[in-house]
Protein backbone atom coordinates (compact mmCIF):
# COMPACT_ATOMS: atom_id res chain seq x y z
CA UNK A 1 0.00 0.00 0.00
CA UNK A 2 1.10 3.71 -0.25
CA UNK A 3 2.52 5.71 2.53
CA UNK A 4 4.23 3.05 4.31
CA UNK A 5 5.44 5.82 7.47
CA UNK A 6 6.30 4.73 11.45
CA UNK A 7 3.26 6.87 12.12
CA UNK A 8 1.00 7.01 8.95
CA UNK A 9 -2.84 5.76 9.81
CA UNK A 10 -3.45 3.00 6.70
CA UNK A 11 -5.59 2.78 4.26
CA UNK A 12 -7.96 -0.52 4.48
CA UNK A 13 -9.04 -2.84 2.39
CA UNK A 14 -12.88 -4.26 2.15
CA UNK A 15 -12.83 -6.07 -1.06
CA UNK A 16 -15.94 -7.29 -2.57
CA UNK A 17 -17.18 -9.86 -4.96
CA UNK A 18 -19.71 -7.46 -5.83
CA UNK A 19 -22.00 -6.91 -8.95
CA UNK A 20 -21.41 -10.97 -9.05
CA UNK A 21 -23.59 -11.80 -6.21
CA UNK A 22 -27.04 -12.26 -6.63
CA UNK A 23 -28.29 -10.17 -4.08
CA UNK A 24 -26.85 -6.90 -5.28
CA UNK A 25 -29.22 -5.07 -7.77
CA UNK A 26 -29.26 -2.58 -10.69
CA UNK A 27 -25.67 -2.70 -12.21
CA UNK A 28 -24.40 0.07 -13.87
CA UNK A 29 -22.02 -0.64 -17.14
CA UNK A 30 -18.40 0.88 -17.24
CA UNK A 31 -17.93 3.34 -20.23
CA UNK A 32 -15.22 2.33 -22.32
CA UNK A 33 -12.01 4.24 -21.71
CA UNK A 34 -9.45 2.85 -23.94
CA UNK A 35 -9.26 5.60 -26.19
CA UNK A 36 -8.99 8.33 -23.33
CA UNK A 37 -5.33 9.71 -22.21
CA UNK A 38 -4.25 8.44 -18.54
CA UNK A 39 -5.08 12.43 -17.54
CA UNK A 40 -8.85 11.90 -19.30
CA UNK A 41 -9.15 8.66 -17.86
CA UNK A 42 -8.59 10.31 -13.90
CA UNK A 43 -10.30 12.76 -14.74
CA UNK A 44 -13.49 11.36 -15.75
CA UNK A 45 -13.68 9.04 -13.26
CA UNK A 46 -13.20 11.08 -10.60
CA UNK A 47 -15.52 13.94 -11.71
CA UNK A 48 -18.00 11.06 -11.69
CA UNK A 49 -17.91 7.76 -10.23
CA UNK A 50 -15.91 9.44 -6.85
CA UNK A 51 -17.54 9.49 -3.89
CA UNK A 52 -17.04 13.00 -3.21
CA UNK A 53 -17.03 13.99 -7.16
CA UNK A 54 -18.70 17.46 -6.65
CA UNK A 55 -16.01 18.92 -4.96
CA UNK A 56 -13.20 16.72 -7.39
CA UNK A 57 -15.08 19.06 -9.67
CA UNK A 58 -14.24 22.45 -8.01
CA UNK A 59 -10.48 21.35 -7.40
CA UNK A 60 -8.04 22.60 -9.20
CA UNK A 61 -6.61 19.59 -11.42
CA UNK A 62 -2.60 19.66 -11.44
CA UNK A 63 -1.25 18.29 -14.77
CA UNK A 64 2.26 17.85 -13.82
CA UNK A 65 2.04 14.14 -13.92
CA UNK A 66 -0.76 11.24 -13.36
CA UNK A 67 -0.35 10.68 -10.03
CA UNK A 68 -0.41 14.96 -8.82
CA UNK A 69 -3.50 15.00 -10.96
CA UNK A 70 -5.12 12.52 -9.04
CA UNK A 71 -4.53 13.19 -5.82
CA UNK A 72 -5.25 16.89 -6.83
CA UNK A 73 -8.59 15.99 -6.86
CA UNK A 74 -9.00 14.31 -4.02
CA UNK A 75 -11.34 15.51 -1.29
CA UNK A 76 -10.17 15.89 2.28
CA UNK A 77 -13.32 13.81 3.32
CA UNK A 78 -11.14 11.06 2.32
CA UNK A 79 -8.83 9.28 4.37
CA UNK A 80 -7.65 10.33 7.47
CA UNK A 81 -5.18 13.07 9.32
CA UNK A 82 -2.39 11.01 10.82
CA UNK A 83 -0.72 12.68 14.33
CA UNK A 84 1.66 14.23 12.36
CA UNK A 85 -0.64 16.44 10.77
CA UNK A 86 -0.26 14.14 7.29
CA UNK A 87 -3.40 13.89 5.54
CA UNK A 88 -3.32 9.84 4.61
CA UNK A 89 -5.67 9.22 1.53
CA UNK A 90 -7.40 6.07 1.74
CA UNK A 91 -7.86 6.52 -2.31
CA UNK A 92 -4.55 5.78 -4.38
CA UNK A 93 -3.21 5.21 -7.61
CA UNK A 94 0.19 3.87 -8.68
CA UNK A 95 1.63 1.88 -11.56
CA UNK A 96 0.27 -1.27 -12.68
CA UNK A 97 3.76 -3.24 -12.25
CA UNK A 98 4.03 -1.52 -8.84
CA UNK A 99 0.63 -3.25 -7.48
CA UNK A 100 0.77 -6.34 -5.01
CA UNK A 101 -0.81 -9.08 -3.70
CA UNK A 102 -1.98 -8.72 -0.02
CA UNK A 103 -0.89 -12.16 0.81
CA UNK A 104 1.65 -13.44 -1.58
CA UNK A 105 4.76 -11.13 -1.01
CA UNK A 106 8.05 -12.45 0.26
CA UNK A 107 8.18 -13.06 3.96
CA UNK A 108 9.78 -14.17 7.02
CA UNK A 109 6.52 -15.26 7.88
CA UNK A 110 5.85 -13.06 11.33
CA UNK A 111 4.02 -9.70 12.27
CA UNK A 112 5.17 -7.66 14.64
CA UNK A 113 4.70 -3.91 16.20
CA UNK A 114 7.90 -1.79 16.75
CA UNK A 115 8.00 0.32 19.68
CA UNK A 116 10.45 3.26 20.13
CA UNK A 117 12.15 3.03 23.95
CA UNK A 118 12.70 5.54 26.63
CA UNK A 119 15.05 3.85 29.26
CA UNK A 120 15.51 4.12 32.86
CA UNK A 121 17.97 6.69 32.18
CA UNK A 122 15.38 8.85 29.42
CA UNK A 123 17.34 7.92 26.77
CA UNK A 124 15.25 7.66 23.65
CA UNK A 125 15.93 5.93 20.22
CA UNK A 126 16.72 2.38 20.11
CA UNK A 127 13.49 0.11 18.70
CA UNK A 128 12.05 -3.33 20.19
CA UNK A 129 9.98 -4.99 18.00
CA UNK A 130 7.48 -7.86 19.76
CA UNK A 131 6.12 -10.70 17.26
CA UNK A 132 2.80 -10.86 17.79
CA UNK A 133 1.48 -14.25 16.13
CA UNK A 134 3.93 -16.43 13.42
CA UNK A 135 2.61 -18.40 10.43
CA UNK A 136 3.04 -22.04 10.68
CA UNK A 137 5.39 -23.14 7.91
CA UNK A 138 7.46 -19.96 7.84
CA UNK A 139 10.87 -19.55 7.81
CA UNK A 140 10.17 -17.48 11.57
CA UNK A 141 8.55 -20.45 12.86
CA UNK A 142 11.26 -22.92 11.70
CA UNK A 143 13.80 -21.34 13.29
CA UNK A 144 11.28 -20.97 16.44
CA UNK A 145 10.31 -17.93 16.84
CA UNK A 146 6.87 -17.23 19.47
CA UNK A 147 4.35 -14.98 19.57
CA UNK A 148 5.38 -12.09 22.46
CA UNK A 149 9.11 -12.98 22.03
CA UNK A 150 10.80 -9.09 21.99
CA UNK A 151 13.49 -8.81 18.58
CA UNK A 152 16.37 -6.65 19.96
CA UNK A 153 18.93 -7.18 17.52
CA UNK A 154 19.50 -7.39 13.76
CA UNK A 155 22.45 -9.21 12.77
CA UNK A 156 23.65 -7.55 15.75
CA UNK A 157 22.94 -4.29 15.56
CA UNK A 158 19.96 -2.42 17.20
CA UNK A 159 17.02 -2.03 15.72
CA UNK A 160 16.79 1.63 13.61
CA UNK A 161 14.39 3.59 12.48
CA UNK A 162 15.66 2.28 9.23
CA UNK A 163 16.80 -1.49 9.78
CA UNK A 164 13.34 -2.50 10.97
CA UNK A 165 11.87 -3.16 7.40
CA UNK A 166 14.66 -5.80 7.44
CA UNK A 167 12.62 -8.10 9.51
CA UNK A 168 9.99 -7.99 6.87
CA UNK A 169 11.83 -9.68 4.24
CA UNK A 170 15.52 -10.95 3.19
CA UNK A 171 17.96 -13.73 2.20
CA UNK A 172 18.82 -14.22 5.89
CA UNK A 173 18.84 -12.75 9.08
CA UNK A 174 19.71 -13.49 12.99
CA UNK A 175 17.34 -12.18 15.64
CA UNK A 176 18.62 -11.35 18.81
CA UNK A 177 15.17 -12.40 20.54
CA UNK A 178 14.19 -12.73 24.49
CA UNK A 179 11.27 -13.98 25.16
CA UNK A 180 7.63 -12.14 27.14
CA UNK A 181 9.89 -10.63 29.80
CA UNK A 182 12.70 -8.92 27.71
CA UNK A 183 15.10 -8.71 30.52
CA UNK A 184 15.79 -12.31 30.45
CA UNK A 185 18.91 -13.56 28.80
CA UNK A 186 18.87 -13.41 24.91
CA UNK A 187 19.27 -15.87 22.72
CA UNK A 188 20.14 -15.85 18.75
CA UNK A 189 17.75 -17.19 15.95
CA UNK A 190 18.73 -17.66 12.29
CA UNK A 191 16.14 -17.47 10.00
CA UNK A 192 16.33 -18.60 6.17
CA UNK A 193 15.62 -16.76 3.62
CA UNK A 194 11.93 -15.39 2.95
CA UNK A 195 10.01 -17.00 1.23
CA UNK A 196 6.39 -16.05 -0.93
CA UNK A 197 3.13 -17.11 1.13
CA UNK A 198 -0.36 -16.58 0.71
CA UNK A 199 -1.46 -16.17 4.00
CA UNK A 200 -4.64 -18.71 5.57
CA UNK A 201 -7.19 -16.25 6.99
CA UNK A 202 -8.26 -18.70 9.35
CA UNK A 203 -5.42 -18.77 11.31
CA UNK A 204 -7.27 -20.82 14.46
CA UNK A 205 -10.40 -22.07 15.17
CA UNK A 206 -11.01 -24.17 17.89
CA UNK A 207 -13.61 -25.18 20.75
CA UNK A 208 -12.87 -24.54 24.24
CA UNK A 209 -14.61 -25.64 27.11
CA UNK A 210 -15.15 -23.32 30.31
CA UNK A 211 -17.51 -22.72 32.84
CA UNK A 212 -19.45 -25.81 31.57
CA UNK A 213 -19.83 -24.54 28.04
CA UNK A 214 -18.51 -25.47 24.68
CA UNK A 215 -17.12 -21.92 23.27
CA UNK A 216 -16.01 -21.45 19.60
CA UNK A 217 -12.97 -19.24 19.16
CA UNK A 218 -11.56 -18.54 15.67
CA UNK A 219 -8.83 -16.44 15.05
CA UNK A 220 -9.45 -15.12 11.35
CA UNK A 221 -6.98 -12.36 9.83
CA UNK A 222 -8.00 -11.60 6.36
CA UNK A 223 -11.52 -11.27 4.41
CA UNK A 224 -10.31 -13.88 1.76
CA UNK A 225 -11.95 -16.33 -0.62
CA UNK A 226 -9.29 -18.56 -1.85
CA UNK A 227 -5.84 -18.52 -2.81
CA UNK A 228 -4.12 -16.06 -4.52
CA UNK A 229 -5.96 -13.06 -6.12
CA UNK A 230 -8.18 -15.01 -7.84
CA UNK A 231 -11.40 -13.86 -6.56
CA UNK A 232 -13.17 -17.26 -7.98
CA UNK A 233 -11.02 -19.62 -5.77
CA UNK A 234 -13.40 -19.91 -2.89
CA UNK A 235 -10.75 -22.27 -0.71
CA UNK A 236 -10.40 -20.34 2.16
CA UNK A 237 -14.32 -19.45 2.39
CA UNK A 238 -14.83 -23.58 2.23
CA UNK A 239 -12.25 -23.74 5.42
CA UNK A 240 -14.65 -21.01 7.03
CA UNK A 241 -17.44 -23.52 5.92
CA UNK A 242 -15.85 -26.83 7.52
CA UNK A 243 -14.08 -24.54 10.59
CA UNK A 244 -18.31 -24.12 11.28
CA UNK A 245 -19.35 -27.29 10.71
CA UNK A 246 -17.12 -28.23 13.17
CA UNK A 247 -18.86 -25.30 15.45
CA UNK A 248 -21.96 -26.42 15.13
CA UNK A 249 -21.27 -30.29 15.66
CA UNK A 250 -19.53 -29.33 18.78
CA UNK A 251 -22.76 -28.01 20.51
CA UNK A 252 -21.41 -24.39 21.12
CA UNK A 253 -23.07 -22.35 23.23
CA UNK A 254 -20.75 -19.36 22.89
CA UNK A 255 -19.17 -17.93 20.38
CA UNK A 256 -15.52 -15.40 20.38
CA UNK A 257 -14.90 -14.23 16.82
CA UNK A 258 -11.24 -12.54 17.57
CA UNK A 259 -10.51 -10.01 14.53
CA UNK A 260 -7.85 -7.82 16.22
CA UNK A 261 -5.29 -8.58 13.69
CA UNK A 262 -7.90 -8.15 10.43
CA UNK A 263 -7.89 -5.19 8.54
CA UNK A 264 -10.87 -6.27 5.53
CA UNK A 265 -10.84 -8.22 2.71
CA UNK A 266 -13.69 -9.51 0.36
CA UNK A 267 -16.93 -8.62 1.08
CA UNK A 268 -18.99 -11.91 -0.30
CA UNK A 269 -16.31 -13.65 2.92
CA UNK A 270 -17.64 -11.26 5.55
CA UNK A 271 -21.23 -11.96 4.18
CA UNK A 272 -20.55 -15.41 4.69
CA UNK A 273 -19.04 -15.27 7.97
CA UNK A 274 -22.01 -13.24 9.10
CA UNK A 275 -24.40 -15.68 8.36
CA UNK A 276 -23.12 -17.91 10.37
CA UNK A 277 -23.44 -15.69 13.76
CA UNK A 278 -26.56 -14.01 12.31
CA UNK A 279 -29.81 -15.41 14.60
CA UNK A 280 -31.17 -17.97 12.56
CA UNK A 281 -34.51 -16.55 11.14
CA UNK A 282 -32.06 -13.52 9.60
CA UNK A 283 -29.90 -15.55 7.86
CA UNK A 284 -31.14 -14.06 4.98
CA UNK A 285 -31.63 -10.70 5.35
CA UNK A 286 -29.65 -7.66 4.71
CA UNK A 287 -26.01 -7.60 5.56
CA UNK A 288 -25.34 -3.98 3.73
CA UNK A 289 -26.34 -1.30 2.01
CA UNK A 290 -23.44 0.15 -0.33
CA UNK A 291 -24.56 3.99 -1.03
CA UNK A 292 -22.86 6.21 -4.19
CA UNK A 293 -22.51 9.96 -4.99
CA UNK A 294 -26.04 9.18 -6.68
CA UNK A 295 -27.99 8.05 -3.32
CA UNK A 296 -28.11 4.83 -5.51
CA UNK A 297 -27.98 2.00 -2.84
CA UNK A 298 -26.78 -1.50 -3.72
CA UNK A 299 -27.68 -4.38 -1.06
CA UNK A 300 -25.81 -7.49 -0.31
CA UNK A 301 -27.16 -10.09 1.93
CA UNK A 302 -25.99 -12.56 4.15
CA UNK A 303 -24.78 -16.14 1.92
CA UNK A 304 -26.30 -19.05 3.52
CA UNK A 305 -24.02 -22.01 3.39
CA UNK A 306 -25.59 -23.84 6.32
CA UNK A 307 -23.70 -24.42 10.18
CA UNK A 308 -26.15 -21.28 11.56
CA UNK A 309 -25.17 -21.39 15.14
CA UNK A 310 -28.02 -19.66 16.21
CA UNK A 311 -26.63 -17.95 19.22
CA UNK A 312 -27.95 -14.67 20.26
CA UNK A 313 -24.92 -12.63 21.17
CA UNK A 314 -21.26 -13.03 19.66
CA UNK A 315 -17.92 -11.43 21.54
CA UNK A 316 -15.56 -9.91 18.83
CA UNK A 317 -11.84 -8.99 19.62
CA UNK A 318 -10.98 -5.65 18.16
CA UNK A 319 -7.95 -3.24 18.02
CA UNK A 320 -6.60 -0.54 16.62
CA UNK A 321 -6.00 -2.99 13.37
CA UNK A 322 -9.31 -3.92 13.32
CA UNK A 323 -10.86 -2.18 9.72
CA UNK A 324 -13.38 -2.77 6.90
CA UNK A 325 -14.58 -5.73 6.60
CA UNK A 326 -13.92 -6.28 10.12
CA UNK A 327 -16.10 -3.33 10.86
CA UNK A 328 -18.86 -4.05 8.27
CA UNK A 329 -19.37 -7.23 9.78
CA UNK A 330 -19.76 -5.46 13.44
CA UNK A 331 -21.94 -2.78 11.75
CA UNK A 332 -24.01 -5.66 9.76
CA UNK A 333 -24.60 -7.94 12.72
CA UNK A 334 -25.73 -5.33 15.20
CA UNK A 335 -29.28 -4.89 13.74
CA UNK A 336 -29.87 -8.89 14.55
CA UNK A 337 -28.06 -9.65 17.58
CA UNK A 338 -26.08 -8.56 20.71
CA UNK A 339 -22.31 -7.87 19.33
CA UNK A 340 -20.26 -7.59 22.30
CA UNK A 341 -16.58 -5.68 21.47
CA UNK A 342 -13.50 -6.31 23.61
CA UNK A 343 -10.42 -4.70 22.97
CA UNK A 344 -9.64 -0.74 22.06
CA UNK A 345 -11.64 1.64 19.21
CA UNK A 346 -11.13 0.10 15.33
CA UNK A 347 -9.79 1.84 12.53
CA UNK A 348 -13.30 3.44 11.14
CA UNK A 349 -13.39 2.58 7.67
CA UNK A 350 -17.22 2.74 6.09
CA UNK A 351 -16.68 3.65 2.50
CA UNK A 352 -16.21 1.23 -0.51
CA UNK A 353 -13.75 1.72 -3.16
CA UNK A 354 -13.64 0.58 -7.26
CA UNK A 355 -10.31 -0.63 -8.82
CA UNK A 356 -9.69 0.70 -12.29
CA UNK A 357 -6.83 0.01 -14.53
CA UNK A 358 -6.06 1.65 -17.70
CA UNK A 359 -2.31 1.22 -19.49
CA UNK A 360 0.40 1.30 -16.91
CA UNK A 361 -2.05 3.23 -14.80
CA UNK A 362 -4.27 1.49 -11.94
CA UNK A 363 -6.41 3.19 -9.47
CA UNK A 364 -8.46 2.69 -6.27
CA UNK A 365 -10.72 5.77 -5.49
CA UNK A 366 -13.37 6.02 -3.09
CA UNK A 367 -16.75 5.32 -4.59
CA UNK A 368 -19.46 4.81 -1.55
CA UNK A 369 -20.83 4.57 1.81
CA UNK A 370 -21.12 1.45 3.84
CA UNK A 371 -24.44 1.03 5.25
CA UNK A 372 -26.32 -1.46 7.44
CA UNK A 373 -30.11 -2.61 7.13
CA UNK A 374 -30.86 0.05 9.93
CA UNK A 375 -29.22 2.88 7.51
CA UNK A 376 -26.29 3.44 9.91
CA UNK A 377 -22.93 4.65 9.02
CA UNK A 378 -21.42 6.07 11.29
CA UNK A 379 -18.34 4.62 12.80
CA UNK A 380 -15.84 6.37 10.63
CA UNK A 381 -14.18 7.28 13.88
CA UNK A 382 -14.06 3.27 14.69
CA UNK A 383 -16.05 1.21 16.80
CA UNK A 384 -15.19 1.67 20.98
CA UNK A 385 -16.04 -0.93 23.28
CA UNK A 386 -17.82 0.21 26.65
CA UNK A 387 -15.59 1.60 28.88
CA UNK A 388 -15.99 -1.87 30.99
CA UNK A 389 -14.39 -3.74 27.86
CA UNK A 390 -11.48 -1.57 27.06
CA UNK A 391 -8.39 -2.98 26.97
CA UNK A 392 -5.07 -3.15 25.35
CA UNK A 393 -2.80 -6.58 24.82
CA UNK A 394 -0.51 -4.36 22.95
CA UNK A 395 0.79 -2.27 26.52
CA UNK A 396 3.07 -3.52 27.98
CA UNK A 397 2.56 -2.64 31.28
CA UNK A 398 -1.22 -3.77 31.24
CA UNK A 399 -0.28 -7.29 29.72
CA UNK A 400 3.44 -8.05 29.79
CA UNK A 401 2.92 -11.80 28.22
CA UNK A 402 1.60 -12.67 25.18
CA UNK A 403 0.10 -16.02 25.79
CA UNK A 404 -0.55 -18.30 22.34
CA UNK A 405 -3.27 -17.68 20.95
CA UNK A 406 -6.07 -19.79 22.09
CA UNK A 407 -4.67 -20.30 25.07
CA UNK A 408 -7.33 -19.74 28.21
CA UNK A 409 -4.57 -17.35 29.46
CA UNK A 410 -4.64 -15.20 26.56
CA UNK A 411 -4.88 -11.23 27.63
CA UNK A 412 -7.86 -10.43 25.00
CA UNK A 413 -9.16 -14.10 24.81
CA UNK A 414 -8.92 -14.69 28.35
CA UNK A 415 -11.43 -11.67 29.18
CA UNK A 416 -14.26 -12.72 26.60
CA UNK A 417 -14.22 -15.93 28.72
CA UNK A 418 -14.29 -14.35 31.72
CA UNK A 419 -17.46 -12.80 30.51
CA UNK A 420 -18.81 -15.95 29.38
CA UNK A 421 -18.41 -16.99 33.14
CA UNK A 422 -19.63 -13.96 34.52
CA UNK A 423 -16.01 -13.39 36.19
CA UNK A 424 -14.72 -10.55 35.14
CA UNK A 425 -11.49 -8.41 35.82
CA UNK A 426 -10.29 -5.77 33.45
CA UNK A 427 -8.52 -3.83 35.95
CA UNK A 428 -4.82 -3.74 34.21
CA UNK A 429 -1.80 -5.00 35.38
CA UNK A 430 0.13 -2.91 37.96
CA UNK A 431 3.11 -4.23 36.88
CA UNK A 432 5.76 -2.45 35.37
CA UNK A 433 9.20 -2.85 32.94
CA UNK A 434 11.11 0.35 33.88
CA UNK A 435 11.07 1.53 30.36
CA UNK A 436 8.54 3.48 28.33
CA UNK A 437 7.66 2.10 24.72
CA UNK A 438 5.76 4.19 21.72
CA UNK A 439 4.71 2.00 18.87
CA UNK A 440 6.42 3.68 15.96
CA UNK A 441 5.31 1.16 13.74
CA UNK A 442 2.98 -2.47 13.11
CA UNK A 443 3.94 -4.57 10.51
CA UNK A 444 -0.22 -5.19 9.62
CA UNK A 445 -0.08 -2.36 8.24
CA UNK A 446 1.45 -3.52 4.73
CA UNK A 447 -1.34 -5.67 3.99
CA UNK A 448 -3.53 -2.82 4.44
CA UNK A 449 -5.21 -1.11 0.97
CA UNK A 450 -8.13 0.71 0.67
CA UNK A 451 -11.76 0.03 0.81
CA UNK A 452 -14.68 -2.05 -0.82
CA UNK A 453 -13.54 -3.26 -3.96
CA UNK A 454 -16.04 -3.39 -6.54
CA UNK A 455 -15.43 -5.55 -9.81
Amino acid sequence: MKNNYLTHIPAILLMAAAFVNAACEDETDTPDDSNLTAEEWIVNFLHTEYLWNDEAKEKTPDYSSPEHLFYSLLSLKDGKTGADGTHYYYSYIERNETTKAIDTESTYGFEFVLYNIVDENGSLGYYYARVLYVLPGSPAEEAGLERGAWITAIDGKEITDTNYEDLLKGNGIKLETRPNNYNWPATTLTLTASIAMDENPLLLDTILHAGGQSIGYLVYNHFKTGVGDDADDHTYDDQMADAFRRFKEGNVSEFVLDLRYNGGGYLSSAQQLGSYLVPEENKKDIFCYLEDNRRHKDSYHFIDRGYNLGLPRVFILVSDQTASASEAIINGLRPYTEVVLIGNTTEGKNVASIHEEHGEWAMQPIVSRVYNSSNESDYENGFTPEASLLCDELDPNENSTLFPLGDQREYMLSKALGLIKGKVSFSPSTKSSGKKMRPAYNSLARKQSNAVLLH
